[in-house]
């Protein structure tokens, strides 16, 4: 009887699992882009957030800039079409 490999198995349905997480963001992305929004993907304080394209055209202000977050006195913007980790804004 041959030894069960369970950190390989866990190993390969780690990489399974992160590939299909990709093709769903991917999908999310695309259903962003058409409908000129952003989309949100985990939970609060811990999750992403994607700025699509449409999105940031339609809230471009007045300086040509457009202010994503807010803390107070400061604000972070981002190149849109992208994801941005809620701890990347801290």
């Amino acid at each position: 009887m041959s030894e069960v490999n369970y950190n390989k198995l866990i190993s390969e349905k780690t990489k399974e699992g992160e590939a299909l997480i990709e093709k769903i963001k991917a999908e999310i992305e695309e259903l962003a882009e058409k409908g000129r929004t952003t989309a949100y993907w985990g939970e609060y304080g811990s999750g992403e957030t994607y700025y699509s394209k449409g999105y940031v055209e339609d809230n471009i202000d007045e300086d040509g800039e457009v202010d994503y977050i807010d803390f107070g006195n400061s604000s972070w913007s981002h190149e849109p079409g992208i994801w941005i980790a809620s701890s990347d804004l801290c």
